[in-house]
């Protein structure tokens, strides 16, 4: 029994385990060996960006967007964000659909529409006008 422990451990199951040299898997011939350098190239390049050069890059794309649509700063901006920061979708759909809808869909007021200005109280014959607010009567001039 003993000697069979000892052959049991020291046999062979008959599979060569790798060497060094040697994979698990083999090569297949027609493609060549991938390399360890082509993995650490930059296949995509990127630059790391200051708060001030993201700053003056928005900067910049408000303005070559007001530049074709002429929207106050503030509503492009907000429109950007909505987009974003694609500018070529927001001027795409800007000009593709109607203005109130997509002025709507990215939930700002549209800046050409003229506000609704109530108009002034008129004057009750008796030359008495009307509080908005209290709804008491007092002379037009106080």
């Amino acid at each position: 029994m003993d000697s069979d422990e000892e052959s049991f451990g020291k046999s062979d199951s008959g599979h060569n385990s790798p060497t060094d040299d040697e994979d698990d898997f083999p090569m297949e011939m027609d493609q060549p060996p991938v390399k360890e350098k082509a993995m650490e190239t930059d296949e995509y390049p990127y630059e790391t960006l200051t708060t001030e050069s993201i700053v003056q890059t928005m900067i910049d794309c408000i303005d070559d967007v007001n530049s074709v649509l002429n929207l106050p700063k503030t509503t492009t901006r907000i429109l950007l964000n909505h987009f974003k920061w694609d500018k070529e979708k927001l001027l795409e759909r800007y000009f593709e659909s109607n203005q109130e809808k997509f002025f709507r869909d990215a939930h700002v007021v549209n800046p050409f529409n003229k506000p609704k200005l109530k108009s002034k109280p008129k004057v009750p014959s008796s030359g008495l006008e009307e509080c908005e607010i209290c709804l008491s009567t007092f002379p037009p001039n106080v």
